[in-house]
Protein backbone atom coordinates (compact mmCIF):
# COMPACT_ATOMS: atom_id res chain seq x y z
CA UNK A 1 0.00 0.00 0.00
CA UNK A 2 3.04 2.41 0.66
CA UNK A 3 4.64 1.62 -2.17
CA UNK A 4 1.08 2.72 -4.67
CA UNK A 5 0.87 6.36 -2.17
CA UNK A 6 4.59 6.64 -3.12
CA UNK A 7 3.89 5.70 -7.05
CA UNK A 8 0.90 7.97 -6.66
CA UNK A 9 2.69 10.84 -5.32
CA UNK A 10 5.42 10.57 -7.87
CA UNK A 11 3.07 11.04 -10.67
CA UNK A 12 1.44 14.03 -9.19
CA UNK A 13 4.38 15.63 -8.77
CA UNK A 14 5.70 14.80 -12.17
CA UNK A 15 2.58 15.34 -13.54
CA UNK A 16 2.66 19.18 -11.43
CA UNK A 17 5.98 19.37 -13.73
CA UNK A 18 4.87 18.94 -16.64
CA UNK A 19 2.18 21.43 -16.20
CA UNK A 20 4.38 24.13 -14.58
CA UNK A 21 6.73 23.78 -17.49
CA UNK A 22 3.97 24.18 -20.12
CA UNK A 23 2.59 27.06 -18.56
CA UNK A 24 6.20 28.66 -18.28
CA UNK A 25 6.22 28.16 -22.32
CA UNK A 26 2.80 29.47 -23.64
CA UNK A 27 3.82 32.12 -21.04
CA UNK A 28 6.90 33.44 -22.97
CA UNK A 29 5.48 32.40 -26.58
CA UNK A 30 2.51 34.93 -25.40
CA UNK A 31 4.96 37.54 -24.07
CA UNK A 32 7.22 37.39 -27.42
CA UNK A 33 4.03 37.54 -29.40
CA UNK A 34 3.34 40.80 -27.03
CA UNK A 35 6.12 42.20 -27.87
CA UNK A 36 6.46 41.04 -31.06
CA UNK A 37 2.55 43.39 -31.58
CA UNK A 38 4.72 46.29 -29.78
CA UNK A 39 7.30 46.71 -32.02
CA UNK A 40 5.09 46.49 -34.92
CA UNK A 41 3.17 49.25 -33.64
CA UNK A 42 6.21 51.30 -32.78
CA UNK A 43 7.19 50.71 -36.62
CA UNK A 44 3.67 52.10 -37.65
CA UNK A 45 3.59 55.01 -35.34
CA UNK A 46 7.25 56.01 -36.07
CA UNK A 47 6.61 55.79 -39.91
CA UNK A 48 3.00 57.45 -39.55
CA UNK A 49 4.47 60.49 -37.66
CA UNK A 50 7.89 61.60 -39.74
CA UNK A 51 5.59 61.20 -42.68
CA UNK A 52 3.22 63.63 -41.60
CA UNK A 53 5.11 65.96 -39.79
CA UNK A 54 7.80 68.13 -41.34
CA UNK A 55 11.51 68.20 -40.53
CA UNK A 56 11.20 65.09 -37.91
CA UNK A 57 13.53 62.71 -38.14
CA UNK A 58 13.02 58.88 -37.43
CA UNK A 59 15.11 59.23 -34.40
CA UNK A 60 13.44 62.74 -33.24
CA UNK A 61 9.99 59.90 -32.86
CA UNK A 62 11.95 57.77 -30.94
CA UNK A 63 13.09 60.35 -28.65
CA UNK A 64 9.71 60.94 -27.72
CA UNK A 65 8.32 57.77 -27.63
CA UNK A 66 11.44 56.88 -25.40
CA UNK A 67 10.44 60.06 -23.09
CA UNK A 68 6.51 59.28 -23.44
CA UNK A 69 7.78 55.85 -21.84
CA UNK A 70 10.17 57.24 -19.37
CA UNK A 71 6.95 59.55 -17.99
CA UNK A 72 4.49 56.09 -18.07
CA UNK A 73 7.46 53.77 -15.90
CA UNK A 74 7.58 56.82 -13.46
CA UNK A 75 4.01 56.85 -13.57
CA UNK A 76 3.70 53.35 -13.07
CA UNK A 77 6.26 53.13 -10.34
CA UNK A 78 4.42 56.10 -8.28
CA UNK A 79 1.46 54.29 -8.61
CA UNK A 80 2.28 50.84 -7.22
CA UNK A 81 3.52 52.05 -3.54
CA UNK A 82 5.57 49.10 -3.39
CA UNK A 83 8.99 51.02 -4.14
CA UNK A 84 10.64 53.04 -1.08
CA UNK A 85 13.51 54.48 -3.04
CA UNK A 86 13.97 55.49 -7.26
CA UNK A 87 17.54 55.59 -8.41
CA UNK A 88 17.30 58.66 -11.00
CA UNK A 89 20.29 60.24 -13.39
CA UNK A 90 20.79 63.37 -12.51
CA UNK A 91 19.89 65.10 -15.40
CA UNK A 92 16.32 66.28 -16.51
CA UNK A 93 13.82 64.14 -18.62
CA UNK A 94 13.81 66.47 -21.21
CA UNK A 95 17.58 66.55 -21.95
CA UNK A 96 19.07 64.74 -25.16
CA UNK A 97 21.56 63.35 -22.84
CA UNK A 98 19.08 61.44 -20.85
CA UNK A 99 16.99 60.09 -24.31
CA UNK A 100 20.23 58.84 -25.45
CA UNK A 101 21.31 57.12 -22.02
CA UNK A 102 18.01 55.41 -22.28
CA UNK A 103 18.84 54.48 -26.01
CA UNK A 104 22.25 53.33 -25.37
CA UNK A 105 20.33 50.96 -22.06
CA UNK A 106 18.10 49.19 -24.40
CA UNK A 107 20.70 48.82 -27.16
CA UNK A 108 22.64 46.88 -24.50
CA UNK A 109 20.22 44.69 -23.23
CA UNK A 110 18.99 43.28 -27.05
CA UNK A 111 22.99 41.88 -26.85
Amino acid sequence: ASSYAADTDKIKMVKAAEADAEAKRLSGVGLAEQRKAAILGLQSSVRNFSDNVDNVSDKDVMALLMMNTYFDAIKDIACTGHNSTIFMPNTTPNSAESTQGMMVALAGNRR
